[in-house]
């Protein structure tokens, strides 16, 4: 019942006509546990109502001083997400919900007293999300809180425009 609510045909004949089939551009992204992040990001309309995009973010490296000042940390994240959205769903066809799965690599590196050591890992995640976007020619202006279903359960805000390229 769900997924023929989410592939339900456009409203009209111009509803798809409407909208741009692709869209790419850049994104900034806020997460409480990774801070500041850039990235982009690239979707495509599936039907008249849903829409399929892929996420990268670069999150800034964190570097802080340890407890002796010759101690250094620096912390590295890189995550790539895809998302399945339904839109519009409400207030005058600008909110958005779905859910994606998000794969997210990490690097530790502690320098102390001229030793390095480094640690990676990686691992997935599902998210829900939420978003305002606001169709129309030109660039398309969105902004989406994410909840991270497990890893950590952090929320992730991005706020970003694509341009139509379709």
């Amino acid at each position: 019942m769900i997924v023929m609510a989410l592939l339900a045909p456009p409203a009209g004949p111009s509803a798809l006509n409407a909208q741009s089939l692709w869209t790419v551009g850049p994104e900034l992204s806020w997460s409480e546990g990774r801070r500041v992040g850039v990235g982009g990001r690239t979707d495509v309309l599936l039907t008249g109502q849903v829409r399929a995009y892929a996420q990268g973010v670069y999150y800034f490296p964190d570097t802080s001083h340890l407890v002796e000042p010759e101690a250094s940390a620096e912390r590295k994240r890189i995550e790539l997400n895809l998302n399945i959205v339904r839109e519009p769903v409400r207030w005058g066809g600008w909110l958005y919900l779905g859910a994606g799965l998000s794969w997210e690599w990490r690097s530790l590196e502690v320098a102390f007293e001229g030793l390095d050591e480094r640690v990676t890992n990686s691992d997935w995640a599902a998210n829900a999300i939420i978003g305002v976007r606001k169709p129309g020619p030109g660039w398309v202006p969105h902004l989406e809180l994410k909840r991270e279903l497990w890893r950590l359960g952090w929320w992730v805000l991005t706020a970003g425009a694509s341009l139509p390229v379709g």
